[in-house]
């Protein structure tokens, strides 16, 4: 959502370390835990907060998201671009960012459109990060 959106640091990302911008979206997003990106790999590039931290993260459910989407993809409802996955104790919101997942994970009471509505900027934002991690691949 921009209202909620524009009122994050991170609209200076240009100026900022993306890992700090994903700290604030984690920090301003109300049940939003953790922010995951990762390879499709199911590598983690980067995280808020740090696997030290003990937040719940995905658990290496990326690389099972990538075959997910792709055959998602084949029902002739378009290209797939987030699955969202609900569990007793949170939510997870996969974003296809090809060559890249975006991982959410958040409170099970958590605004999952709020958490979706979000996903453009931090494609916006990982645009280099996707570039470079395309040209490896």
């Amino acid at each position: 959502s921009g209202l909620v959106w524009d009122s994050f640091v991170c609209r200076r990302w240009p100026a900022m370390v993306v890992e700090e911008c994903l700290e604030q979206v984690v920090k301003r997003v109300p049940g939003l835990r953790a922010v995951l990106v990762s390879d499709r790999d199911g590598i983690t590039i980067l995280r808020y907060p740090s696997e030290e931290s003990g937040a719940v993260t995905s658990s290496g459910m990326e690389a099972a998201f990538s075959i997910a989407a792709d055959q998602a993809s084949k029902t002739y409802m378009g290209k797939c671009q987030a699955i969202t996955a609900i569990y007793e104790s949170h939510v997870l919101v996969q974003v296809n960012d090809a060559p890249l997942v975006i991982s959410l994970v958040a409170d099970v009471d958590a605004n999952v459109g709020s958490l979706i509505a979000l996903t453009p900027k931090l494609r916006d934002a990982l645009a280099p990060l996707r570039a470079a991690v395309a040209k490896v691949n």
